[in-house]
């Protein structure tokens, strides 16, 4: 039956928790449309980096050219390390934008819904730790994330594309590809 009292009891507990992901307004995180990436890596700008924060299972489907994967959790797991380790993590990881005057560092899980933000903002928040303002490196999210990519790329432009295995998509009529694994989710 709905609503279900134990849903309503925690949800009401969540909304007293203060929110889990948050943004210094110093480190102003903000969406990046697919078609201004593509315009970028289209000219091959050297100052524009792509990390891709999905699961491994996620990322042997199908990839953005270029893209660097770093696994979500990888960030979370550096911190529970402790600040050195998290400052260590950060600067091998994102050496090459960290290493010129101005760049932009542009991250995306499936959706970009929960992975991608959370990442971006962990990494936007380390960003005077680093010796950057975000005017010197610019942190975005891919609007829709990989889904949305390969659903406008996969048949207009695939050189958009890497490493995507037809067989692990399903092309659904309301909502595009999707992963086959992800059919049962979006099915109503």
């Amino acid at each position: 039956r709905f609503p279900n009292p134990k849903f309503m009891a925690a949800k009401q507990s969540a909304s007293k928790r203060p929110p889990t992901l948050t943004v210094s307004p110093e480190a102003a995180v903000q969406h990046i449309h697919r078609d201004v990436l593509a315009e970028s890596l289209r000219k091959k700008d050297p100052t524009v980096f792509v990390y891709d924060v999905r699961s491994e299972d996620e990322c042997a489907c199908g990839r953005i050219p270029g893209a660097v994967f770093v696994p979500f959790h990888l960030l979370d797991e550096a911190q529970l390390a402790g600040e050195d380790k998290l400052m260590e993590f950060a600067r091998t990881q994102f050496a090459a934008p960290l290493a010129l005057p101005v760049a932009t560092v542009v991250f995306h899980c499936m959706y970009s819904q929960m992975r991608a933000p959370h990442v971006a903002a962990k990494f936007a928040n380390l960003l005077p730790k680093l010796g950057k303002t975000p005017e010197e490196l610019q942190v975005r999210i891919l609007i829709e994330g990989f889904h949305g990519w390969i659903n406008a790329f996969h048949q207009k432009e695939p050189a958009l594309l890497e490493g995507v295995d037809p067989s692990m998509w399903q092309d659904l009529p309301e909502v595009g590809l999707v992963l086959t694994a992800d059919v049962p989710f979006c099915a109503q």
